[in-house]
């Protein structure tokens, strides 16, 4: 084989290289990328221990049972009692104002001089 040829061959071969190399890396990147979005998404579903410097992430089950939570009545202190309450004191506020929605004679208890600047 003569040098021409040598030269011939190693440019055809560092020729194939680039190609593979050009042709592969948008797949090899494309794989990466569902690759760490895959660890980031197992990550969230099943939280995270705590490690220096970072509290413990809770994962998406334990966050779910949270909200659950709050969805029952617990004695007072989840949102569904607290909805429970808004719901009752404004069926009071209803009835005092009646069912065509305005509000009852009721006496002005507020002095005259409140919330003016003389």
């Amino acid at each position: 084989m003569t040098a021409l040829e040598v030269i011939a061959v190693a440019t055809a071969v560092l020729g194939l290289i680039v190609l593979v190399g050009r042709v592969f890396s948008p797949i090899v990147k494309r794989t990466k990328d569902i690759s760490d979005w895959l660890e980031k998404f197992r990550r969230d579903w099943e939280g995270e221990e705590a490690e220096p410097g970072r509290g413990r992430t809770p994962g998406v089950m334990e966050r779910l049972n949270r909200l659950d939570g709050e969805l029952s009545h617990n004695g007072g202190s989840s949102l569904k009692d607290a909805v429970q309450r808004i719901e009752t004191t404004l069926s009071v506020i209803e009835e005092k104002m009646g069912n065509d929605g305005v509000q009852k004679r009721m006496p002005n208890k507020r002095p005259r001089n409140v919330g003016r600047v003389s």
